[in-house]
């Protein structure tokens, strides 16, 4: 990983953390589904999932990251 791409990366998480951060009563969700996620992704640099829980509700995520 690149200091560039590390840059990059961060100042995305960073703006969807303000993003949940701008939105108060989904704020918790927001963290849930986007910065979590996002932050075990690119801690794995490629493949990343899991099961996350919302009130009742439970919800999976995976995503994979193509090389060409």
């Amino acid at each position: 990983m690149t200091k560039s791409t590390r840059i990059v990366a961060l100042k995305t998480l960073i703006s969807i953390m303000w993003s949940a951060v701008l939105v108060q009563q989904f704020r918790v969700l927001y963290l849930l589904c986007y910065a979590v996620p996002c932050y075990m992704f690119l801690k794995s640099l490629g493949r990343g999932s899991g099961v996350g829980r919302w009130g009742n509700t439970e919800f999976r995520w995976s995503c994979k990251l193509e090389l060409s």
